[in-house]
């Protein structure tokens, strides 16, 4: 899905706009937990094969134009807690991560960086309706941006910093704003053998285990039986493998929002998170 927004660049975004418009967008998604807010120039994308088909719905636009990938690290969990405690919209919401992000995003580019000419592309389908854009491969783009390196056999953007504990959320374009920064090298992989050895084998654990579960659910005498477990811990073991002990890991209930999406976690989540300060505040 592809949000656009028109209109005349205003005079005082002009100087050193592209520098301005950037310390904005950080400024101001930080505090929401979106941290992660990396420019790139569209050419980088149109000069490569891979990238020509991400570039595909971006027609229209100058070689060098300004894109902004946006991402969070394990610090947009916080932030999106307290705001669905208190939120109607979000508790209502399917995919309430989602719509915080899309809310936070949207909310910033209508205010403080409104004026602009830009479109906003979305990482998750949840965000795209009927007659609309696909979803941008984000992985793909972050590997040609030289912001992560994708690792085929994981499926996992790798970053220096974070490892895999990081995800990615949009994609901002800005019509009449360009980036000159040079084209990045190609990354390298980062694992060594060995680290990549147990991410093979964390990734056939992974799949054999869901194999079975679903050759059991074919069978018809099993269709009393209860629905085959989550898998989502065997996932989880595949992102740990590739980099273990990183500081930036996602906290338990975190990690296991993000491989089910499952209201139950963020309750429970909230419920731990009132008991702590009841207990704070009781023994003061």
């Amino acid at each position: 899905m592809v949000h656009r927004r028109s209109g005349k660049v205003p005079d005082h975004a002009l100087p050193q706009h592209t520098d301005n418009t950037l310390e904005r967008l950080r400024s101001r998604l930080a505090p929401a937990g979106l941290d992660l807010v990396v420019p790139f120039s569209l050419e980088w994308c149109t000069g490569n094969e891979q990238g020509s088909s991400l570039a595909a719905s971006l027609t229209g636009l100058q070689d060098d134009a300004l894109g902004v990938l946006i991402g969070n690290s394990r610090k947009l969990w916080q932030p999106f807690l307290a705001e669905y405690k208190c939120s109607e919209e979000l508790q209502a919401s399917d995919h309430p991560l989602d719509t915080y992000i899309e809310n936070q995003l949207l909310t910033v580019m209508s205010t403080d960086l409104r004026g602009l000419r830009w479109r906003v592309c979305w990482a998750n389908g949840h965000q795209a309706t009927s007659g609309q854009d696909s979803p941008m491969a984000m992985q793909r783009l972050a590997h040609l941006i030289g912001f992560a390196y994708y690792n085929s056999t994981s499926h996992l953007c790798l970053h220096q910093k974070f490892g895999p504990w990081f995800s990615m959320r949009a994609v901002i374009i800005f019509e009449g704003l360009s980036y000159g920064g040079p084209c990045p090298q190609q990354l390298k992989c980062p694992l060594s053998a060995q680290n990549l050895a147990y991410v093979k084998m964390a990734v056939r654990s992974a799949r054999t285990s869901m194999d079975a579960d679903e050759s059991r659910a074919r069978r018809p005498e099993d269709a009393s039986a209860p629905p085959p477990p989550q898998h989502w811990q065997k996932w989880a073991a595949v992102r740990e493998a590739t980099c273990p002990g990183n500081p930036w890991k996602f906290d338990k209930r975190q990690l296991e929002y993000h491989y089910t999406q499952s209201a139950s976690v963020l309750r429970r989540a909230i419920s731990i998170s009132r008991r702590s300060l009841d207990g704070h505040y009781n023994t003061n």
